[in-house]
C-alpha cells in the first residue's frame, strides 16, 4: 500500500511528477532489503544473481551516458563514450559476480554500493557533506541536469527581469516546467490552454517549435522576445496588455 498509493493517488488526479512519488522508494528499497537479508544465508539464485548484476551494469552505463545525452539529444555516443560506458558496466557485473561467489551474499551490499556511490560522486560531485568544501571542478554534470531537467535556473532568470508580482504564463511546456516555475517563484503560473490568455502584461514561456503559433493565438496583441532557453529548448517572451 505504501508503494502503490503515491503512484496510483497521482496517476488518478493527472498530476504524476517524479517528486510527487518519491514516497514510494523507500518501501521499495525496505523490502528488497528486507528480502535479501532473509535469503542471504541459503544464498541466491543463479539467475537472480545474474540479473542484479545486469541491473547494476545497466544502470553505470546509463549514468556514464547521461551527461553526452544531455548535451546532444538524439546524437548517437561516439564510440569512445559508448565503450567506456559498456566497458565499466561489464566490470561492475563482473566484479558482483565474482565478489559474491567467493564471500556469498553477505558481501553483496558492499560490492554493489562501490560502483554506485562513485556514480552518485560523478553526477552531483563532491561535497558540500561530510564536512568536505563543495569543489566547483566536479559540479559540471548536476549543473547540466540542472538545467535541463529543473524549472529553478529558468525562474531565477524570469526573477531578475520580472516586473514585481508580474503574471506568468505557458503554452505547451512540459507539466514539470510549468509546476517547477510556480514552486520556485512562489506564484500560480496561468497556462494558456487551460486558463487562456491573461488580459494583463504577463510573461509567456513556450517550447521554441510553438513560437511561430502566437501571431495567431495572441492576434492584435503586442509581444517580444525575451531570451531563449535552450537547455530546455524554450522562449520566453513580454505579452503587453490588450489595447
Amino acid at each position: 500500500m505504501w508503494t502503490l498509493f503515491p503512484i496510483i493517488f497521482f496517476s488518478f488526479s493527472l498530476s504524476k511528477l517524479p517528486g510527487y512519488i518519491l514516497p514510494s522508494i523507500p518501501p521499495l528499497a525496505i523490502l528488497t532489503g528486507d528480502y535479501i537479508n532473509r535469503i542471504r544465508h541459503k544464498g541466491l539464485n543463479g539467475w537472480l544473481l545474474a540479473l542484479h548484476a545486469a541491473l547494476s551494469a545497466v544502470t553505470i552505463m546509463l549514468v556514464l551516458l547521461l551527461p553526452w545525452r544531455i548535451v546532444h539529444p538524439g546524437a548517437w555516443p561516439p564510440a569512445s563514450i559508448l565503450f567506456a560506458a559498456i566497458s565499466s558496466g561489464v566490470a561492475a557485473a563482473i566484479l558482483i559476480l565474482i565478489v559474491v561467489g567467493r564471500f556469498g551474499v553477505k558481501r553483496l551490499r558492499v560490492v554493489t554500493m562501490v560502483p554506485l556511490v562513485i556514480m552518485l560522486l560523478f553526477i552531483f560531485g563532491v561535497g558540500p557533506f561530510f564536512g568536505l568544501p563543495a569543489l566547483s571542478s566536479t559540479k559540471k554534470n548536476i549543473r547540466l541536469l540542472d538545467a535541463a531537467y529543473s524549472a529553478r535556473p529558468l525562474a531565477a532568470i524570469i526573477s531578475q527581469i520580472a516586473k514585481p508580482n508580474e503574471p506568468v504564463a505557458v503554452y505547451r511546456v512540459r507539466r514539470d516546467v510549468e509546476y517547477g516555475l510556480s514552486f520556485y517563484r512562489n506564484h500560480q503560473v496561468d497556462n494558456y490552454i487551460q486558463e487562456g490568455v491573461p488580459p494583463g502584461e504577463h510573461i509567456l514561456i513556450t517550447r521554441e517549435i510553438y513560437s511561430g503559433q502566437l501571431n495567431s493565438l495572441l492576434a492584435g496583441r503586442s509581444y517580444q522576445p525575451l531570451f531563449s532557453y535552450p537547455a530546455q529548448n524554450l522562449a520566453v517572451y513580454q505579452v503587453f496588455a490588450k489595447p
